[in-house]
């Protein structure tokens, strides 16, 4: 029972994904948000421009003059400060979806109120019903956000309306409704996109993956590197690892056991590196490692010294393809940054260990 109320109680917080979904997938998310965004908030932008130009040549001094402004800079603050809350930090794209959010519902709600004192809110309802729709975060911080609104919705209508009791009342109940509303529908378009985006990873990740080992694939691990090494002048050291006489293992038992090879080679790099490290298969029988971090020669030529021994233990084990490995290693080292220039050093000293006896490794 307490189980059932707590998966009931984490659907209704985050979705159709686990909570670690939000976090992981964080720039996922937020490019697919800005994508929305951008469109969405270039058309505020020139209605909020052709509003203030219009009141400032008509109205300036005026009380709607002056109402816009206190309406527009209040909804600012008080989304600024519901963004900073619930998120304990500002991202450009989320903070681009509040101020596009308190912009337009700034607007809606001056012409339901200060213009319209008279008349039911009308315009204000679809500004909260499809502004928590543009922008894919926890449900739980899109609630907030449309109960916030909510409320800010009424005290302004009870400020402007408060003298015309059934006016209030039916805006109050108007209100209501509206989050009633506006609830379930956000539920069924947030999963929606919590699904597609889940899919669009699914897909990205198979794009990035080599279909037989699980580690990253040549392009994959390539991009990572480049980046890296382009984007920070921390030390690290590039190893690649050829299997030794592949071809006679594939000749001699088959592509089964080939297979088999290549996977447990990469069970192998996979465990003794952290993960923090790029781990990938180049192709064929070559993989390629990158220590991020890494300025000790010991450590590198302990990790090497590693691989080969658990290489060694696994050919031990009954039924496991015997095999041997050999590894070029190479530190960075001053203007040695590209990824040309590690690659070819770690090349030359993984041909100089095949050259002098295989199995075994040359770090330079």
């Amino acid at each position: 029972m307490k189980q059932t109320c707590r998966t009931t109680l984490d659907r209704l917080l985050y979705g159709p994904v686990e909570r670690s979904f939000y976090r992981d997938n964080a720039l996922l998310l937020d490019r697919c948000n800005y994508s929305v965004l951008r469109v969405s908030c270039a058309a505020v932008s020139a209605v909020e421009l052709i509003l203030l130009a219009f009141y400032c040549i008509d109205f300036t001094g005026s009380d709607a003059f002056r109402a816009h402004i206190y309406y527009t800079a209040a909804s600012l603050l008080l989304c600024a400060a519901v963004w900073i809350f619930v998120r304990k930090k500002i991202t450009l794209t989320g903070l681009f979806y509040y101020v596009l959010y308190a912009l337009s519902f700034s607007q809606t709600l001056l012409f339901s109120t200060v213009f319209s004192p008279y008349s039911r809110m009308v315009s204000v309802f679809l500004v909260i019903i499809m502004m928590p729709v543009l922008y894919v975060q926890t449900p739980l911080y899109s609630h907030l956000a449309l109960l916030t609104t909510c409320a800010a919705a009424f005290a302004a209508d009870a400020a402007v309306k408060g003298g015309n009791r059934t006016l209030l009342l039916t805006d109050t109940a108007s209100i209501l409704t509206c989050y009633l509303l506006a609830a379930p529908f956000l539920a069924l378009i947030r999963e929606k996109d919590l699904v597609n985006i889940s899919s669009r990873k699914f897909f990205q990740i198979k794009a990035q993956t080599d279909g037989l080992t699980g580690l990253q694939n040549r392009w994959s691990c390539e991009m990572q590197i480049r980046a890296y090494l382009n984007g920070t002048e921390e030390p690290c050291a590039l190893i690649i690892a050829d299997i030794d006489s592949f071809k006679s293992v594939n000749d001699a038992q088959g592509h089964f056991a080939g297979d088999s090879v290549l996977r447990e080679l990469g069970r192998i790099l996979l465990s003794d590196f952290r993960q923090t490290d790029i781990v990938s298969r180049l192709g064929g029988d070559e993989f390629l490692i990158l220590m991020k971090l890494t300025a000790s020669r010991d450590l590198v030529a302990e990790k090497c010294r590693r691989i080969l021994s658990d290489i060694a233990t696994l050919c031990l084990a009954d039924g496991a393809v015997p095999f041997t490995c050999s590894l070029g290693a190479v530190l960075s080292r001053g203007r040695e940054r590209s990824f040309e220039s590690l690659y070819q050093a770690a090349d030359e000293a993984l041909y100089e260990a095949k050259r002098t006896g295989k199995g075994r490794f040359v770090l330079r």
